[in-house]
């Protein structure tokens, strides 16, 4: 039987706020400069908040994946940070 995965994101609301926030504000200060800016780094802030995670037959299995991976989340962000 093929396995099946998902993405789950890690991202907060108040992270993506905050962030959007703060480059709307660069993007006034440079006259529309930073635009290009704000779209990589946002992409990036996405991807690096996002994991690639095992989906299991049983709901409990899910459950203890999902918080084994909430403690590593730290550690594989770190590992796959987009230069």
């Amino acid at each position: 039987m093929p396995k099946k995965y998902k993405f789950v994101c890690s991202l907060g609301f108040a992270d993506a706020f905050g962030q959007t926030l703060l480059w709307l504000i660069l993007i006034v200060f440079t006259l529309g400069l930073a635009i290009p800016f704000f779209i990589y780094f946002f992409l990036k802030l996405i991807i690096n908040s996002t994991e690639i995670i095992e989906v299991l037959n049983s709901d409990e299995n899910q459950m203890t994946i999902m918080k084994e991976s909430n403690q590593d989340a730290g550690s594989q962000v770190n590992n796959s940070l987009i230069i």
